[in-house]
């Protein structure tokens, strides 16, 4: 599991218990909802600025815990026992728990994200490309699935659409782990220069 997936593990399992960030109690709406758009906004702007890797997973981890504080209680409910039956090996029933989340929160992005991360694992690639397409469609920042989108392309043997994903990916957060190492071999591998 990478660095960016792990962190928003632990936000999504440890939120709910009041650890390691704000309880359920405190998720935001209304003027609170606003600030913390202004808040992602600066975070975003903070990343694309990081001057080292370290730095810029600091931020990937203040984002992801602000998207996740921005949701409702029942939605960070299914979201944190999606993730825990996904690391049980549980993916169907993971799968349910983030339909559920995109049934309760259509406008969000992170509902999407990890039905598709938990379709990909299942071996369901179509239902995971388009629901990474709909992450991206309500948040066009939504780094992880950038990544996501990157890999998957790369699997397929698709290596100029994992070069344009990593690219897009770059724009927003290039202090990224591997950000030059792996944008360099998507280069050579989409350029027909094998590795």
């Amino acid at each position: 599991m990478n660095r960016l997936a792990w962190s928003a593990c632990r936000v999504l399992v440890l939120l709910p218990l009041g650890i390691g960030g704000a309880s359920a109690q405190s998720i935001m709406h209304g003027p609170a909802a606003a600030d913390a758009h202004g808040q992602i906004d600066q975070l975003f702007a903070q990343l694309k600025a990081a001057e080292s890797e370290a730095d810029a997973g600091q931020i990937e981890t203040e984002i992801a815990r602000v998207w996740t504080q921005s949701v409702s209680p029942a939605v960070l409910l299914l979201l944190a026992r999606g993730v825990r039956e996904q690391q049980a090996g549980d993916g169907q029933a993971a799968e349910e728990d983030f339909d559920a989340v995109v049934t309760l929160d259509p406008g969000g992005a992170e509902g999407y994200y990890r039905r598709a991360m938990t379709r990909q694992s299942l071996g369901e690639t179509a239902g995971a490309l388009a629901d990474l397409q709909a992450t991206l469609a309500r948040e066009q920042r939504y780094f992880p699935a950038l990544r996501s989108l990157s890999e998957i392309a790369e699997a397929q043997g698709d290596y100029k659409s994992a070069l344009a994903a990593w690219q897009k990916l770059l724009e927003i957060d290039p202090r990224t782990a591997d950000a030059q190492v792996r944008l360099d071999l998507l280069t050579r591998r989409a350029l027909g220069q094998g590795i």
